[in-house]
């Protein structure tokens, strides 16, 4: 069995490291503020208010990620574009797919009106 490798600019932990601070971002929204929002009968069995600071961890990480980005890219235009393609098809669709999902089933005051999409 061959031995999987990664590029040498990829730094797998980081990925992981990332991957664990929007798990723990879910896990706060999920428990702690969809309960402090809307409520559940009985409440969750598990308050993950520590899952807020997921949100500082992804982005520090990101932060450092991007400038190893930067050292790869040879000017300004070929890291905008890049970003750009990257980071704005999911966030159109995500976008999208979380509207519909929340116009067809979601509780009223979560709704949205169309010009606000």
């Amino acid at each position: 069995m061959g031995h999987e490798t990664s590029t040498p600019s990829r730094m797998v932990e980081l990925d992981a490291l990332r991957g664990i601070a929007a798990v723990a971002v879910l896990g706060y929204h999920f428990t702690t503020r969809y309960q402090e929002q809307i409520g559940h009968v009985g409440g969750m069995p598990a308050d993950l208010s520590v899952g807020r600071y997921g949100v500082h961890l992804f982005f520090l990480i990101s932060g450092f990620v991007i400038f190893m980005t930067l050292e790869r890219t040879r000017t300004v235009a070929d890291f905008a574009v890049s970003r750009f393609s990257r980071l704005f098809p999911g966030y159109w669709a995500a976008l999208s797919l979380t509207s519909l999902v929340v116009l067809v089933a979601g509780l009223p005051m979560q709704r949205l009106p169309m010009p606000a999409w």
